[in-house]
């Protein structure tokens, strides 16, 4: 029972956010504490590094929401609202290409370390 309120405000729309408070909670962790078999370095890095790109998917994503809002109250006809709906796919494509390419980039350049 206590699992399931635990779990019940979850969403997988908002991993970014998972991942910004888990990340910064082992970036401050890494401060002051050593682990013996763990390279600080690397793990700061790591953390800091998916600070900065969730933060940035999170702003991003409020902009999209003022954009969303924004167009959708412009389109007030039908042939607006085919318009809207066209535009609205291009800015989702583009936004899951962002991501994509952020992750991917992110893994290399931790790779490369």
């Amino acid at each position: 029972m206590a699992l399931d309120n635990l779990f019940q405000g979850l969403r997988i729309n908002n991993y970014y956010k998972y991942l910004l408070y888990l990340f910064g909670i082992i970036f401050v962790g890494s401060l002051f504490f050593t682990v013996n078999k763990i390279d600080l370095q690397y793990l700061r890095k790591l953390s800091f590094t998916i600070i900065i790109f969730s933060s940035s998917i999170w702003f991003i994503e409020g902009m999209l929401d003022i954009i969303n809002k924004f167009l959708y109250e412009k389109s007030i006809d039908e042939d607006d609202r085919e318009k809207y709906k066209k535009n609205i796919h291009i800015i989702a494509i583009i936004y899951f290409v962002y991501q994509i390419i952020g992750w991917i980039s992110i893994f290399y350049f931790l790779y490369s370390l």
